[in-house]
């Protein structure tokens, strides 16, 4: 018996090990562990059939607290908080533990005895992360932090452990980790058991890794297994995409049966004859095939072909509906099969690792991986294509960029060998000569989890205001009704306003992400509303006469099918989202959730509007009634309601909503193709013959459009995906839009041209990210959430003027800008990628508050150790136009750096561009232009930089000349200071630096002319000293020998600050604000190197 049951809060691999490493150290010798084992077994003996049988139960609990080491102390009804050390007014706890009586179950979900919810619910209300469940027999750990709180813990069957065995089992080894005082000591800032949590999840993240490594070998087989199956001669564009289409939905199939199995999702009938094979048993054959060499005398058979997916594919399907594992509208999964001799390898590779001598041992833990991990394994691969070898090819890497070239056309070297490709041969590329990185990148999980609280999570907390002061009454008659039954009929009364309120406003809502991947903000979302239902119906902490769900899984099904809507331009990704979706709420009684309606394929940037449409149409004399009947829009929204009423229970259900949504887009074929055809022919230069234009406009039939004139718009408009959303969503535009859009867009600079023509108002900011900005604002309502992370040129660059504008000129309630140093220098959110980003959240609320609040942060640094704290202490401040330069953004978080940027632009109207000038050239200095990386450098001469052995000036380096009246020492002195390093970061993209981030400091060079001497000498002890602390570097280069200084800035520091106090007097600076200058970013600058 295994006496314990891990709910994904730890990886299983993790707990093998531990388990493993325990025995290794003969835990029948550990004294302690020994020792808490006896204690435990007499304290139980004494309370069950002992001196003390007849207390509380409570009391044993509180015993084994004792015995466990813990100081606590009851607060109120079931709960203990729990401390390492002796409870004083200063000591913080470190978790709670919820006691319940030894006859209530743990694993109750019944509303009014969800006691899951109750113990995260007062770990979070105490401050803690870690909340202990347990009624005295069985033992549980649940993490506040986790993405599904209540649905992830650890369990212990103490009881059982202890009776049932003479010494301290596995079980138990696992309760002294999980559950014993020393894992809740405070090691190096924090929790052990926080480490240990961090350990288990790395184990995900390297599994994560070992897949993705794998993972495109494996996709390759199966391309091969399809290709070899069809046996062409020559492979069409369209036979290529078919077959990479379909291995990829494999891939999902493969990955689904994995994951869902191992957590008990799959659709299975206990002792069903049908069911013959599992995909765990599948993977154990394949892997002894190969362990033991079978696969060439099996190699061209199709038995694991047919075992996967004339078995266990159509078993699934049978209960599941028939979009993953429908084989029907699968071009080459239809007629074409896999044999042995790639598939086997496949089975074994996607289940287990290889040992030193090659062979398949370990198993995969399927079951360690989060949807996350599965998405981000996969991400990377969908922007692919796939190409087949006309003649032998040689694959060769060069940095970020991987080039296939003709061996005709090359010298072979012995380290090519490895990398031919045979004529026939596939390779995956989004080009058939270059493949570079493809720029996917999978967006950070608490980046995910801060833009889904301060949206979804945010909109939620107003929704339970409402229902507050709705309940308001009710709450208060409860509180003076004498009788038992006028409170159970007044608590029915708001259990049912409850249930009202939820379905009618919270399973309203609509989400949407535009670019949306893999479906990884959308995961949360839908997690983040599904909690936030059953915490609103766990509230009313008590049994409800009828039985009303507060089962997490439930209630996220709810939500993915009524909430969840995505668009992504690639028909791949759309696929990986939905199977996202289906993992989180998948159930092995009811079919996988209808979806379809609410994911779609599309460019979501270029599309037309009604009123667009409309305003044109207008103008040309067509009735809108012509184009888009009112009457039909009406029936379709009926429509989209019956598939909402039907619900997903059994495949025979997602049928019928199958089947309505496609009567639905029969309907709307006409009236997207009038809409394809009215944005196509602007492409196309604008509409040339206006009685034309109107008769086609006013066509009745899809038919109609099938003429050889016009049938090149059309093509166009397909081929470019044009995306209308009021035609794709008619069910949200009809309640004026979408409440929240969320996600992490695409940053990929464009041209204006392929997108002049669509909704984009700020089309001049030539970027995609820009652009969804841009779009979202006006498919959403008027009281609506948004949060996008996108690049920091948002706040600050000229490019992006007009969006800024764009944005503030709307008035929104709230505007937040949250700016982050991505960029290594000295912590990354992103791993492996250098960016510099800001977090736009977005609210309006007109209906209550016509005010518009713009709060901006500081340039957010931080160390690798201080990554997981980064979102727990973000400080925004309010800003207003007297310090907004230029319409930048200014990145600043406390009042202090407002008082000061005040006194800067007030000081004079004068600015450095005043005394630049461009024909003297004797009086001028040098500075560097790679951005101020904690310092910025400037130069009276230039400094060492000799190329075989001749001095030469760095192509870093740029001259700004000066007046001749200017002392120029006092310009290079304020390159040096804290102020002025302080000043570029709030204004500039704090990568780049231009003589205009240099103008733009407010200063008068006349006025200081005052102090030139101490200028003057200051500079040459800043001179004297970056020169002592630097050291002379000579490398080689293609050019020749190459010598340069290696300045080290941070031991000049104080010299600096001279500069400082000299311009804090000018300024009119406190001491306390040149001081703040002088120390800002002081940890990066000094302690941590340049």
């Amino acid at each position: 018996m295994k006496y314990f049951d891990n709910q994904f809060l730890f990886s299983e691999t993790y707990l093998s090990r531990y388990i493993k490493e325990n025995n290794k150290k003969s835990a029948a010798k550990d004294e302690n562990l020994i020792n808490l084992f006896t204690n435990i077994v007499d304290w139980n003996k004494e309370y069950t059939m002992g001196d003390y049988k007849d207390d509380p139960w409570e009391f044993y609990i509180d015993t084994v607290l004792d015995v466990l080491g813990f100081q606590h102390k009851d607060t109120k009804g079931n709960v203990r908080v729990l401390y390492t050390n002796p409870i004083t007014n200063v000591e913080k706890p470190v978790a709670i533990c919820y006691a319940i009586d030894k006859e209530e179950e743990v694993a109750s979900i019944v509303k009014g005895k969800y006691y899951a919810y109750n113990a995260v619910k007062a770990a979070k209300e105490n401050d803690v992360e870690w909340a202990l469940l347990t009624n005295g027999y069985k033992w549980r750990i649940y993490n506040t932090e986790n993405i599904s709180p209540f649905e992830f813990y650890f369990e212990i069957d103490i009881e059982s452990s202890i009776k049932e065995n003479s010494v301290p089992n596995e079980a138990f080894q696992l309760f002294n980790l999980f559950f014993n005082i020393s894992t809740y000591y405070t090691e190096d800032g924090q929790l052990k058991i926080e480490k240990i949590k961090h350990e288990s999840d790395k184990i995900a993240e390297t599994i994560e890794e070992f897949l993705r490594g794998k993972s495109e070998e494996i996709l390759k087989d199966l391309c091969y297994g399809l290709k070899e199956n069809m046996n062409k001669q020559v492979y069409s564009e369209e036979d290529r995409k078919n077959i990479y289409n379909d291995a990829i939905i494999l891939l999902y199939r493969l990955l689904f049966f994995g994951y869902a199995e191992s957590r008990g999702l799959l659709p299975i009938i206990n002792d069903d004859p049908d069911y013959t094979d599992s995909f765990e048993k599948l993977c154990f054959d394949a892997k002894e095939v190969m362990n033991l060499g079978q696969l060439p005398s099996i190699k061209d058979g199709f038995e694991f072909w047919e075992r996967l997916d004339s078995h266990l594919r159509v078993y699934v399907d049978n209960s599941y509906n028939g979009g993953l594992f429908h084989n029907q509208d699968k071009l080459i999964l239809r007629d074409y099969r896999i044999a042995n001799d790639h598939l086997v390898k496949c089975l074994a590779e996607i289940s287990y690792n290889k040992d030193k001598n090659e062979k398949y041992t370990s198993k995969i833990h399927y079951k360690d991986l989060s949807v996350r991990n599965l998405g981000a394994i996969y991400e990377g691969l969908l922007e692919y294509r796939l190409f087949i070898a006309e003649e032998r090819m040689v694959q060769r890497k060069n940095k970020n960029k991987i080039s296939y070239i003709k061996a005709s056309e090359t010298i072979l070297k012995t380290s090519d060998l490895k990398n031919i490709i045979e004529v026939g041969g596939i390779y995956l590329s989004q080009d058939a000569m270059e493949r570079k990185e493809t720029g996917a990148y999978y967006t950070p999980e608490d980046v995910v989890e801060y833009i889904v609280e301060n949206t979804v999570g945010k909109r939620i907390s107003e929704l339970r205001q409402q229902l507050r002061e709705k309940l308001k009454p009710y709450y208060e008659e409860l509180t003076y009704e004498p009788t038992d039954q006028g409170k159970r009929t007044i608590q029915n009364t708001i259990d049912t306003t409850t249930l009202e309120f939820i379905n009618e406003k919270i399973l309203s809502l609509s989400i949407i992400d535009s670019a949306m991947g893999s479906g990884h903000f959308l995961v949360n979302a839908a997690y983040r509303v599904a909690n936030e239902i059953v915490g609103i119906l766990s509230d009313n902490d008590w049994k409800s006469l009828d039985e009303i769900p507060v089962d997490i899984k439930e209630w996220i099904r709810k939500v993915v099918e009524n909430c969840i809507y995505g668009i992504d331009i690639n028909d791949l990704s759309v696929a990986l989202a939905r199977l996202s979706l289906w993992l989180i709420s998948a159930s092995n009684d009811k079919a996988l959730s209808f979806i379809d309606h609410h994911l779609k394929t599309g460019d979501s940037i270029i599309g037309s509007t009604k009123a667009e449409v409309k305003h044109v149409s207008d103008e040309k004399l067509i009735k809108m009634f012509d184009i888009l009947p009112d009457a039909m829009l009406y029936h379709v929204i009926r429509k989209f309601n019956r598939i909402k009423e039907i619900g997903s229970s059994t495949k025979y259900d997602v049928e019928m909503q199958k089947a309505i949504y496609e009567q639905i887009e029969g309907e709307l074929n006409l009236i997207k193709t009038k809409f394809d055809y009215y944005l196509s022919t602007k492409y196309a230069g604008g509409i040339s013959d206006e009685d034309e234009y109107i008769k086609i406009m006013r066509f009745g039939s899809i038919e109609d459009f099938e003429k050889p004139e016009i049938e090149p718009l059309i093509k166009y408009a397909r081929e470019n995906k044009f995306f209308h959303w009021e035609l794709e969503f008619p069910q949200v535009f009809s309640n004026g839009g979408f409440d929240i859009a969320i996600g992490n867009p695409p940053y990929v600079d464009v041209s204006v041209e392929k997108y002049k023509h669509s909704v984009i108002t700020n089309v001049d900011t030539t970027n995609l990210f820009s652009y969804m900005i841009d779009n979202n604002l006006k498919f959403v309502k008027e009281d609506f959430k948004l949060g996008y992370i996108v690049p920091l040129s948002l706040v600050c660059s000229k490019r992006m003027t007009s969006l800024r504008n764009y944005i503030l000129k709307k008035r929104y309630s709230n505007v937040n800008f949250l700016n982050i140093d991505s960029s290594t220098h000295p912590g990354t959110l992103f791993n492996n990628l250098i960016l510099r980003l800001t977090i736009l959240t977005v609210s309006n609320n007109k209906q209550t508050d016509s005010s518009s609040i713009i709060r901006t942060t500081d340039y957010i640094k931080f160390f690798a150790r201080d990554r997981k704290y980064i979102f727990k202490t973000i400080k925004y401040t309010d800003i207003e136009n007297n310090i907004m330069v230029e319409n930048i953004i200014p990145k600043v978080s406390y009042d202090i750096e407002k008082t000061i940027l005040h006194k800067i632009l007030t000081k004079t109207k004068k600015n450095m561009s005043d005394f630049m000038s461009e024909n003297n050239s004797d009086n001028y200095f040098f500075y560097r232009t790679l951005g101020m990386t904690y310092y910025g450098y400037a130069f009276n001469e230039p400094p060492l930089f000799k190329v075989n052995g001749v001095q030469q000036v760095s192509s870093t380096l740029k001259t700004i000349c000066l007046n001749k009246d200017i002392s120029k020492y006092a310009a290079i002195c304020v390159f040096y200071s804290s102020l002025f390093y302080w000043f570029w970061t709030v204004y500039s993209d704090c990568y780049n630096f231009t003589k205009k981030d240099f103008s733009r400091l407010n200063i008068d060079l006349e006025e200081l002319y005052k102090f030139s001497d101490e200028f003057e000498s200051i500079y040459k002890e800043i001179e004297q000293s970056l020169y002592q602390n630097g050291e002379k570097v000579l490398y080689k280069k293609a050019k020749g020998d190459t010598e340069y200084m290696l300045f080290r800035p941070r031991y000049s520091k104080k010299v600096f600050d001279k500069v400082d106090f000299i311009l804090g007097s000018y300024y009119g600076l406190t001491t306390d604000e040149i001081n703040y200058l002088i120390n800002y970013d002081i940890k990066f600058r000094v302690d941590d190197g340049d």
